[in-house]
């Protein structure tokens, strides 16, 4: 009997000292759980520079994706200061310059229209396929401090050329854009 309870203690011993040896693995797979979990946490949380309007299209398609480091998810909109994209025809585009009067009339009734000026002129052709037309895109930044103006508002804009042109010019560039002349 003796022996039999000496073997056992050895066995219990030898159990207590594998137990021991492994506590500080345990130990040490606790805190990489923790840490995993809360840098799960943090990738969760998404930060931005500035507060505003989110103005993304198609956000719901995101949903359950995986989205790499770096990659933009979400477009804000400072309403601060909006950013107005003007498309002019392809045929107008040499009347169009950097620093030119922009004056929007808002569709809705009640809101007045307001000026400002073309900060820069997109290099890049777009084809407008509802117009079957090539545009040029054309960016004014709108300081706003009331809340009337929204982000992804439609409006009307009318864009100041630096030179005036002549009713001639004018029927002219009429005249070749509707019957698709080249020259004249």
């Amino acid at each position: 009997m003796i022996t039999a309870r000496q073997v056992t203690e050895a066995q219990m011993k030898a159990a207590l000292a594998t137990v021991n040896s492994q506590i500080p693995m345990i130990e040490k797979l606790q805190n990489e759980v923790k840490t995993r979990q809360n840098r799960q946490f943090q990738n969760k949380v998404l930060r931005a520079p500035m507060s505003g309007t989110v103005i993304t299209p198609n956000l719901y398609q995101l949903v359950g994706k995986t989205m790499p480091k770096g990659e933009q998810i979400l477009e804000i909109a400072d309403p601060t200061q909006l950013v107005a994209i003007i498309e002019v025809r392809q045929e107008d585009g040499d009347l169009v310059k950097p620093g030119a009067s922009v004056t929007f009339n808002p569709p809705e009734p009640g809101l007045a229209p307001f000026t400002t000026k073309i900060k820069e002129i997109s290099p890049v052709m777009r084809r407008d396929e509802q117009m079957q037309k090539s545009v040029l895109r054309v960016i004014a930044v709108i300081d706003s401090s009331s809340e009337t103006l929204k982000p992804n508002a439609k409006m009307y804009a009318k864009i100041s050329s630096p030179h005036p042109v002549s009713l001639y010019e004018n029927v002219r560039r009429e005249f070749l854009n509707l019957f698709k002349v080249r020259s004249l």
